[in-house]
C-alpha cells in the first residue's frame, strides 16, 4: 500500500490544490474511426465536480443542456461507430471514499443517457483510474466496452446495450487499457508490477503476462497496428502485437505521458529534472529504438494531442496556463497560446481545424466565501484553438471541474 499512499499524496493532493496531473497524468484513450456514421460533430466534456456531461455543438460553439450521469465522471470514450459516448464514473473524488466505478452510455444522436451500469465494487483505490490511468477500451465493432478496476485486480467487460456488467476477468493489478487495432486483444497494464496482460476479446481469457519494465502505467497502439508502446518508470517498451514479445526499452528520464502521432512517431512528455517543472516533448523512433531532440514546451505539460493529418501537435501546460503548438515536420515549438487558468485536456476535431482545450478552473469555487452545500470546484470552460492561426476563440462554459473530453462525429 505504500506506493498507492504516495500516489494519493501526490496525485489527489495536487489535484485539489494545484491541478490534476502533477504526478502521473495520462492521456485519454482513443477510439478507432472505422465504421463511424456521419453526423454533427459534438464535443463531450465530463464535469467531475457536478456529475454531468456537457455536450457542445462544434459547428456553433454552443453548449447544450448538461447530461446527468453517475457521480464523479472522469473519462469519456466514443464508440468506433460514433453512436455512443461512454462515461466512466468513480463515485467520489475523495481519497478515502469507497465508491463503485460506473459506466454510463450516452446516445450521441439524442444526448440521452442510458442506464448506469455498476462495473466495480466500492474500493478506496477506484479513484486512481480516473486521474492516473486510461481505464476504458472498446472493440472496433463497438460491441464490448472493457473497464479496469485497479482496486480489485479485474477487467470488466460490458456488452453494448447491456444493463449489467459481464463476468470480471482476473489479472494481476488492472491499470490502463488499450485495444489492439484488429480488436482481437485488449491489453491491461499491471501497474504494481512489471508486466502487461493480453486478454482475448473472443474468449475474455487472459494470456501470459508480458514483462515490459517496472510500473507500466500508460499504453498506446502505433497507427499501423503492429506495436503496443508501454510507458514504464524508466521509459518506453515496444511490444509486438503479432508475437506478444517485448522489444528493447527506450530510456527517457522523467517520462510520464505517452502518445503516438498519425505519422507513426511516438512522443513522450517528460520533466527530466526533479527540481523543475520545465517540460519537454521527446520524439521516440520506435523501430530504431532511439529518441530525437527534446522539444521544450511549458511548465508541467499534461497532455499532447495531434491534428488528424499529423502535421501539428498541441501540448497542454497546466502550470503555465498555456498550450504549446509544435510543427512536427521540424520539431519546432511555436509561441504558447494562453488557455485559461488551468488547461488540462485536449481533443482535436475530425477535420483538424480546431483543438479544444479544457480549462478545469479548480480554484474557482474555493475560499471562505463558498456557499454552503455548493461544490468546492469552480465552473470550467472549453477554449477552442483555431489551428490555421493558432489563436484562441471564445470560451464555452462547461460544468464544475471538467476533467475529460472526447469528440463524436
Amino acid at each position: 500500500m505504500a506506493r498507492y499512499d504516495a500516489a494519493w499524496a501526490c496525485g489527489l493532493a495536487l489535484l485539489l490544490i494545484v491541478g490534476i496531473g502533477g504526478c502521473q497524468a495520462r492521456g485519454m484513450p482513443a477510439a478507432g474511426r472505422a465504421g463511424r456514421t456521419a453526423g454533427p460533430v459534438t464535443v463531450y466534456v465530463a464535469n467531475a465536480g457536478d456529475g454531468t456531461v456537457t455536450p457542445i455543438r462544434a459547428a456553433t460553439g454552443t453548449a447544450g443542456l448538461p447530461i446527468g450521469v453517475a457521480p464523479a465522471p472522469v473519462q469519456i470514450a466514443i464508440s468506433p461507430d460514433g453512436q455512443t459516448a461512454y462515461v466512466v464514473g468513480i463515485g467520489s473524488l475523495l481519497p478515502d471514499a469507497a465508491a463503485p466505478v460506473t459506466l454510463t452510455a450516452i446516445g450521441t444522436a439524442t444526448n440521452g443517457p442510458g442506464r448506469i451500469v455498476t462495473v466495480c465494487a466500492p474500493d478506496k483505490l477506484n479513484a486512481l483510474i480516473g486521474f492516473d490511468l486510461d481505464p476504458i477500451a472498446i472493440t472496433p465493432d463497438s460491441g464490448t466496452v472493457y473497464v479496469a478496476c485497479p482496486g480489485t485486480g479485474q477487467v470488466v467487460p460490458v456488452r453494448a446495450g447491456a444493463d449489467a456488467a459481464a463476468t470480471p476477468i482476473r489479472v494481476s493489478s488492472a491499470g490502463a487499457l488499450v485495444m489492439a487495432a484488429d480488436g482481437r486483444t485488449v491489453y491491461v497494464a499491471n501497474f504494481d508490477g512489471d508486466t502487461i496482460t493480453p486478454i482475448s476479446t473472443a474468449t475474455d481469457e487472459p494470456g501470459q503476462p508480458i514483462v515490459v519494465g517496472q510500473w507500466p502505467e500508460a499504453m498506446v497502439v502505433t497507427p499501423d497496428g503492429t506495436t503496443v508502446l508501454v510507458l514504464t518508470s524508466t521509459g518506453v517498451t515496444p511490444v509486438d502485437v503479432a508475437t506478444n514479445r517485448a522489444g528493447k526499452p527506450v530510456a527517457i528520464q522523467g517520462a510520464y505521458a505517452l502518445a503516438a502521432s498519425p505519422g507513426g512517431t511516438a512522443y513522450v512528455l517528460a520533466m527530466p529534472s526533479p527540481d523543475s517543472q520545465q517540460g519537454f516533448v521527446v520524439p521516440v523512433h520506435v523501430r530504431a529504438g532511439t529518441t530525437g531532440n527534446p522539444i521544450k514546451v511549458g511548465l508541467s505539460p499534461l497532455q499532447i494531442a495531434f491534428t488528424p493529418d499529423g502535421t501539428m501537435a498541441y501540448v497542454a501546460n497546466y502550470a503555465s496556463a498555456s498550450v504549446t503548438p509544435i510543427r512536427l515536420a521540424d520539431g519546432r515549438a511555436e509561441p504558447p497560446i494562453a488557455a485559461g487558468k488551468i488547461p488540462t485536456r485536449l481533443a482535436a476535431s475530425p477535420d483538424g481545424a480546431t483543438v479544444y482545450v479544457l480549462d478545469s478552473n479548480i480554484f474557482g469555487g474555493l475560499g471562505p466565501g463558498m456557499l454552503p452545500g455548493k461544490s468546492s470546484f469552480g465552473i470550467g470552460q472549453v477554449i477552442p484553438i483555431r489551428v490555421a492561426t493558432n489563436s484562441a476563440g471564445r470560451p464555452i462554459r462547461a460544468g464544475r471541474f471538467p476533467i475529460a473530453v472526447a469528440i463524436a462525429a
